[in-house]
């Protein structure tokens, strides 16, 4: 796993408009070739070649925020207490190659990340009931505030 970079954050007056629009039950990536997110292949522009990443915005989306709340959320934050992570973020977001063309993600970082762990963290986002949010980053990384006294 590696660190967690930092969420671009979109204008407040930009509205959500995935291009992927929601499906009864969101295909993960790992399914579905024409994902948003599927994983891109090296990109050419005139005499420099780069390969995409994927970034995250700041977007509203009251259907997958309250899904997030009251479905995602809980069964989440149950395993990384269960697990005994002494801190740790679970956040929701929007994610893809560009601002147009983003689904709602759920981010989960914690220092010390088990890779078994995201595994069955995984396995558990996958069993829930979901409508919106789309796909669950695992991260390893710091998740404390800068800034604030100790």
């Amino acid at each position: 796993m590696s660190s967690a970079g930092n969420p671009v954050d979109v204008p407040s007056d930009t509205s959500p408009s995935p291009a992927y629009p929601p499906l009864p039950r969101p295909t993960s990536r790992r399914n579905d070739p024409n994902h948003p997110l599927t994983p891109r292949g090296i990109q050419t522009r005139a005499t420099w070649q780069f390969l995409p990443h994927i970034q995250f915005y700041a977007l509203h989306d009251e259907s997958a925020e309250n899904e997030f709340e009251r479905v995602i959320s809980p069964s989440l934050l149950a395993l990384l207490r269960e697990w005994g992570y002494p801190s740790y973020t679970v956040t929701f977001t929007h994610a893809g190659y560009s601002a147009g063309k983003t689904v709602p993600v759920v981010l989960v970082i914690a220092p010390m990340f088990k890779i078994e762990h995201a595994k069955l963290m995984v396995a558990e986002f996958d069993r829930l009931e979901r409508h919106s949010v789309c796909e669950l980053f695992c991260y390893e990384g710091d998740t404390r505030g800068y800034g604030i006294a100790d």
